[in-house]
């Protein structure tokens, strides 16, 4: 990373209502592959689903930079209008 680049950093903590589970992953899935897709990651992102409580799923990626995912934000909004 060139210096003055700032490192940004995303944590997700969702609670899944009972029952879609499969549908959240499919739907992070497409997420996830969609921020690559778009570079606004540096790497592939991870969910981690918590084991004592199934309902509870995590992630953490590194992103570009906090502009990546404003960028990110923006091209999104317009694709689901």
């Amino acid at each position: 990373m060139e210096r003055g680049q700032e490192r940004c950093y995303f944590v997700g903590d969702w609670r899944i209502k009972e029952g879609r589970e499969r549908e959240f992953e499919e739907a992070w899935t497409d997420f996830a592959n969609w921020t690559l897709e778009q570079k606004f990651a540096d790497q592939p992102l991870q969910l981690y689903q918590d084991m004592a409580e199934p309902r509870r799923y995590y992630a953490l990626w590194k992103c570009g930079s906090e502009r990546s995912i404003e960028n990110g934000r923006v091209k999104r909004d317009t694709r689901s209008s």
